[in-house]
């Protein structure tokens, strides 16, 4: 290998045009890459759990093996991945950091990459090689969606910089228009340390949706203005950085009484809504929420003398609720995909039935979660870290950014201190209910010290920065 490098890493999103990159890629004598090697799902293609001899559960416990067989395997080939948002980021943080990997950076204009990922979602057709096979579909604009899509970008371009600059490295940038560019593409093979050019490639992979924005999307009109008010450059610009990951739009104000809510996820929320509803003398779905910095902020203007307040729930309540709803239920989880990786590699045993289940199976799975837990929250795991179990400290640490709380209430003190808050306003609001969120199987029916323990291992600053004492 006459490289300077051992391996690259594409670090790319979908619908960027990441499989005709690794096509071109590979036309060159002396690259070789491999595909998507940290999906969560497989390793390099769909379907595949096994890869030079390193299956899904080894992959979890070393991913280093991995990129180390394909190092080992190269001959004298270079070798490289793809690695997006959502793959392993163990594996996203030690290649950015590591002098011996190339970085090639892959982007497109945000909104043909949504497009075409919400083409792709309706067509179920990821690639096409054959022209006549091409399926189509027309999609309907969703700005509140294309801003989730929006946020989710730019924390993952931050994330890349923040990386490659704390690192002192550098990378190659290449954007999806320039990947029929032979000059572009030779450049690239030249960054790598390859010496082959190439005259031109063969075109396997055929453009899947070729007809002009206007035929694909029904709300054409709507979508530019939209897109327009947001003040990105939809020609050229990388994502605008916005304020959806911090939880602007989740932001809960009353109409006409100075109170803000900033609820956290994995909170119980709808009795603190009823709360509001009351205050502000209006049904809870009237209050105001979904706003963007523009709107928060004329809101903030027309109340200066407003109370904002949140609440954080007990850590180990948090997990549990986060257990029972997004990974215990057989066929109704809110994350079947984790929940099937954490049955299959983290020992998390949770049934396919309840019939028979018991209440020791089930602290015995709930306790398996909590270890998890803490190698999760540690950036120890390939599984993304979910906003309904991530630590309490953090997510305030966010929103503060956005907008400072300046109340935080426990959710077991919540009952007591609402009607404190509702005085001040100078409002009476009848007796609140408890926050605490009531699952089939309590948490009291499997607690123990050996889970109290485990909770506090994983959340130790949440205790200690909130006051928690033990659940019991």
């Amino acid at each position: 290998m006459t490289s300077r490098f051992k391996y690259f890493a594409i670090f790319g999103a979908m619908r960027t045009g990441s499989n005709l990159l690794e096509r071109n890629l590979n036309q060159f004598e002396g690259i070789n890459c491999h595909g998507e090697l940290f999906n969560p799902a497989f390793i390099g293609k769909a379907g595949q759990e096994d890869y030079l001899d390193v299956d899904l559960s080894l992959r979890e416990a070393d991913p280093d093996r991995l990129i180390r067989k394909i190092v080992n395997k190269s001959g004298d080939d270079l070798p490289g991945f793809r690695i997006f948002q959502g793959h392993d980021p163990r594996v996203f943080r030690a290649s950015l950091a590591d002098p011996n990997c190339a970085k090639i950076i892959l982007r497109r204009t945000p909104l043909d990459s949504f497009i075409s990922l919400k083409i792709a979602r309706a067509t179920d057709q990821w690639i096409l090689g054959n022209a006549p096979k091409r399926k189509t579909a027309v999609i309907t604009y969703d700005g509140a969606e294309y801003r989730d899509y929006l946020a989710r970008l730019a924390e993952y371009d931050a994330d890349l910089r923040r990386g490659l600059q704390n690192a002192g490295q550098t990378a190659f940038e290449i954007r999806y228009e320039d990947l029929k560019s032979v000059e572009m593409m030779n450049g690239l093979a030249a960054y790598l340390g390859v010496p082959d050019r190439r005259n031109a490639f063969e075109e396997k992979i055929k453009r899947q949706n070729p007809e002009p924005v206007s035929e694909k999307v029904s709300n054409y009109a709507d979508m530019m203005a939209d897109v327009q008010s947001l003040g990105s450059d939809i020609a050229t610009g990388p994502a605008p950085v916005l304020n959806r990951g911090l939880g602007v739009r989740d932001i809960v104000v009353c109409r006409a009484a100075p109170l803000l809510f900033a609820p956290l996820p994995g909170v119980n929320t709808t009795s603190v809504q009823a709360f509001m509803a009351n205050v502000d003398d209006c049904a809870p779905g009237q209050l105001k929420t979904g706003m963007n910095q523009k709107a928060l902020s004329a809101w903030l203007d027309e109340a200066p003398d407003h109370a904002s307040f949140t609440v954080v729930d007990h850590p180990l309540d948090r997990a549990y609720s986060a257990f029972m709803t997004g990974i215990f239920p057989p066929g109704g989880a809110a994350f079947p995909k984790i929940r099937r990786r954490l049955k299959a590699h983290f020992d998390v045993g949770v049934p396919d039935h309840l019939d028979g289940w018991t209440a020791a199976q089930h602290g015995t799975a709930f306790e398996a979660f909590l270890v998890f837990l803490k190698s999760n929250l540690a950036g120890q795991t390939s599984i993304r870290i979910d906003g309904t179990w991530e630590a309490q400290h953090k997510l305030l640490s966010a929103m503060s950014s956005v907008q400072p709380i300046a109340r935080i209430i426990r959710a077991t003190e919540f009952k007591d201190q609402a009607p404190e808050i509702a005085a001040r306003l100078g409002k009476t609001v009848p007796p609140v209910e408890d926050l605490r969120s009531k699952h089939h199987i309590l948490l009291g029916e499997v607690y123990s010290r050996r889970l109290e323990n485990l909770a506090r291992s994983a959340y130790a600053k949440d205790y200690r920065m909130f006051g928690f004492k033990d659940w019991s």
